[in-house]
C-alpha cells in the first residue's frame, strides 16, 4: 500500500512539474540568441519592478504581462513542452514560480 501511495505520488508531482513547463520559442532562433532576449527583456523590467511587490507575485503578475509582451515583440511564441521540436536545446522555467517560462533554441554545431 505504501509502495502504491508513493508511486501515485510521484506521479502526481512528475506531471505538475513538467506538464505545465511552457516556454518563449522562435523557430530558427538559437537557444544562445533566445536566452540572451530574455535577459535583456528581464533587465528593462528591473527598471520598472516595484520592490513592494517581491514576493507577491502570481500568474496575473506584472513581471509575467511583461515578459510575455517583450518577448513576443521580438518574435518568440510561448509554448508548451510538447510543441518544441525534439530537437532543441531547453533550459526549464523555475517550477516552484509558476508563472516563469522556460526558453528554447536550436543549438550552434
Amino acid at each position: 500500500m505504501r509502495r502504491l501511495i508513493a508511486v501515485t505520488l510521484m506521479l502526481v508531482i512528475s506531471s505538475v512539474v513538467t506538464g505545465c513547463a511552457t516556454y518563449y520559442y522562435q523557430e530558427g532562433k538559437t537557444f544562445d540568441e533566445c536566452a540572451k532576449d530574455y535577459g535583456e527583456c528581464y533587465a528593462e523590467y528591473e527598471k520598472y519592478e516595484d520592490p513592494d511587490l517581491v514576493g507577491k507575485r502570481g500568474p496575473d503578475n506584472y513581471e509575467g504581462k511583461f515578459m510575455d509582451d517583450c518577448m513576443k515583440q521580438r518574435g518568440n511564441r510561448i509554448v508548451s513542452a510538447d510543441e518544441l521540436p525534439l530537437r532543441v536545446k531547453r533550459l526549464h522555467p523555475d517550477w516552484f514560480l509558476k508563472w516563469r517560462r522556460g526558453v528554447a533554441g536550436t543549438i550552434d554545431e
